[in-house]
């Protein structure tokens, strides 16, 4: 028989992950305060967000990877880098107080929201849209036919940071 903690876990992640899943969002925002309100401690709700995520990240990257939406290149480049940051900050996270990871936590979404609510919700701008040209630390890629740009060491620390919040925090 079901606990009642478990039951209520089941009902409200279902609804939950259907609607992050269909916006594009890993759901760790969600999960993780769910987990936390319904009884878990914060360690194991990060721990069992991650688990969840990971599921769902392999299973959509499959149908991503498919439909030609997934970069080799940039995966090669950015994917060590946030497992290597996810893996540090996730051993890390045990020597920081619970207390401590909430609040950063609680001031990471609220920055997220904050970034959100100002840009309209659209993080993508087509003011000052130049065509992309290579240069030192850029790399102009084509996939899916769309032409783009990216700066590899953006890229790098956005990763990093990613990884980092991914083990800290159970966000993916």
């Amino acid at each position: 028989m079901l606990n009642l903690p478990l039951l209520s876990v089941l009902i409200i992640f279902i609804p939950l992950a259907a609607v992050a899943t269909s916006i594009g969002i890993g759901g760790g925002a969600f999960f993780v305060p769910v987990l936390v309100f319904v009884g878990f401690d914060f360690f194991q709700a990060t721990a069992l967000s991650l688990a969840m995520i990971t599921v769902a990240s392999l299973s959509a990257s499959f149908v991503f990877l498919r439909s030609g939406l997934i970069d080799p290149l940039l995966l090669l480049l950015i994917g060590p880098i946030s497992a290597i940051a996810s893996l540090g900050a996730g051993y890390g996270s045990q020597l920081l107080p619970e207390r401590g990871l909430q609040a950063a936590f609680v001031a990471l979404l609220l920055l997220v929201s904050w970034r959100m609510a100002r840009s309209g919700g659209d993080a993508s701008s087509e003011d000052g849209a130049r065509e992309p040209r290579p240069g030192l630390g850029r790399l102009v890629r084509q996939r899916a036919g769309e032409r783009y740009e990216v700066s590899a060491p953006l890229a790098l620390v956005s990763a990093a940071a990613a990884g980092t919040a991914a083990g800290l925090f159970g966000i993916g």
